[in-house]
């Protein structure tokens, strides 16, 4: 990776600059951080706790060392990470993640980005950041697939069937149409009903 392509941008209040790479940007301000990418419409970091309330996993879900998990371009959410952590390498197979986003160099970014002067509070939301970024580009922990949606329908990983499939909009930012994509993520989910 060229380390060297990444900048720092000053921005134009205390504690506020841009780590910019041709194929990602970091904005990092007071209290937070937004991200912005050439491979990725959208990279949000949302709470197991958002999955929960927005109803893109079951209200009450509890990991569970059986069930096999697949995301749709999870970006940098919390759910897998807090998958894999609460398992602690119990479960039987990884989390499936199907996202473009380049985790090598998101992980480069934020590091870059907590050697500046920022505040405590954005310095936390990088730090959470970055371990989830580790997670995710941890073969032992995720078995990631680099691609967008669209280019791995014919992927091994596309024909197993899945307890949760998971997709917090990344699905609808692919090139298939919606109909298509719920019929795709009722097909790879299991007949099984593990949650009540």
């Amino acid at each position: 990776m060229n380390h060297s392509a990444m900048t720092i941008v000053p921005g134009g209040g205390p504690h506020e600059f841009t780590v910019a790479h041709p194929d990602l940007k970091v904005e990092c301000y007071g209290y937070g951080v937004s991200f912005s990418s050439s491979t990725c419409p959208i990279i949000t970091c949302h709470s197991v706790q958002y999955y929960k309330s927005h109803g893109v996993i079951p209200r009450g879900y509890k990991p569970n060392r059986d069930n096999r998990i697949l995301e749709i371009g999870a970006g940098l959410a919390e759910f897998v990470p807090w998958i894999v952590q609460n398992l602690r390498g119990s479960s039987r197979e990884r989390p499936v993640v199907i996202d473009p986003l380049n985790y090598s160099l998101v992980i480069n970014s934020l590091e870059l980005a907590l050697r500046q002067v920022i505040s405590e509070e954005a310095q936390t939301l990088i730090m959470r950041l970055l371990d989830r970024a580790k997670i995710y580009s941890d073969p032992s922990k995720v078995n990631l697939i680099s691609a967008r949606l669209e280019e791995v329908l014919d992927a091994t990983e596309l024909q197993n069937q899945y307890d949760l499939v998971v997709d917090c909009q990344a699905g609808f930012y692919s090139g298939i149409e919606s109909s298509e994509l719920m019929r795709l993520k009722e097909s790879l989910k299991r007949r099984k009903k593990f949650f009540i």
